[in-house]
């Protein structure tokens, strides 16, 4: 279905994540933010290979809605970039990129956990599948 994209239902553990693309069960062992209180980065990327379509007016309006609406409370910040070049005369490789950051893991983990319709609502501004990067932010 879509790669990189994860959920955390309720009866997983802390540190595991469903690929929705994939049966296969996928642990994120953050042990270098245990303990830590640091912000921690969800990247959302939207490739443009393929030939894949992108609706960034649906996206900005309607899908960055239902995103506010279940993982809004956890959210610190959010940018959205819309690809415009790769370089002089090159084209974008990415249609857009959201960077969604959390004040903690734990927040990011509530978020992803209420991620569900924000994930669900991906096919209907986009025919491709997005890349998902999970990070610490470090400047």
């Amino acid at each position: 279905m879509f790669r990189y994209i994860m959920v955390a239902p309720k009866w997983l553990a802390k540190d595991e994540y469903i690929c929705l693309h994939s049966p296969v069960l996928i642990k994120f062992h953050w042990l270098n933010l245990k303990g830590k209180n640091m912000t921690v980065s969800l990247q959302v990327l939207y490739p443009t290979d393929n030939e894949t379509t992108f609706d960034h007016a649906y996206y900005g309006s309607k899908h960055m809605e239902i995103v506010g609406e279940h993982m809004g409370p956890h959210i610190k910040s959010t940018t959205i970039v819309k690809g415009l070049a790769g370089g002089p005369d090159t084209p974008p490789g990415f249609h857009a990129i959201a960077t969604i950051t959390f004040e903690t893991q734990d927040a990011l983990n509530a978020a992803l956990a209420a991620g569900g319709p924000a994930m669900a609502d991906i096919p209907n501004f986009y025919s491709g599948q997005p890349q998902v990067l999970i990070g610490e932010v470090t400047g």
